[in-house]
């Protein structure tokens, strides 16, 4: 069995930020991406609520290339120590974070949560596409 195969797994997000399964979704949120890294990942230890690490993603988009921040609960480990250039495929959702700055005001963020990331090759983009549909089938 290849190393990138059980990557694919969901990744842990701390309990109170599961998303609440009661009744019907209003819309979509889905995150397909498949791209390189453009900088260096920043793995933070935030205690009882887990490790997140912090990156983002070169993908193409209709105006040539863009950078997408990606957020993951409990990354794999390989992920720290990936290089700038890396190739990597993912699945998630898009969240906005709020907090307050150092100055007192708040801000926020927009960014993909990944709940499945693995290095990019072909059965790790299959693996993906069959977390797409699945989610998508929970649609129907």
């Amino acid at each position: 069995m290849s190393t990138d195969t059980a990557r694919t797994r969901p990744v842990n997000r701390p309990a109170n930020r599961r998303a609440s399964r009661t009744g019907p979704a209003p819309g979509v949120n889905l995150a397909v991406l498949a791209g390189e890294l453009s900088g260096e990942p920043e793995v933070r230890d935030l205690g009882e609520r887990g490790t997140v690490a912090s990156f983002a993603l070169r993908t193409a988009a209709p105006d040539g290339a863009t950078s997408v921040p990606v957020a993951v609960w409990s990354p794999p480990a390989w992920l720290e120590d990936a290089p700038v250039g890396a190739k990597v495929v993912l699945v998630g959702f898009v969240r906005r974070r709020f907090f307050r700055s150092a100055g007192g005001t708040t801000g926020s963020r927009v960014e993909v949560e990944a709940v499945a990331l693995a290095r990019d090759t072909a059965r790790s983009r299959a693996a993906m596409i069959r977390r797409a549909e699945a989610a998508l089938g929970e649609l129907a």
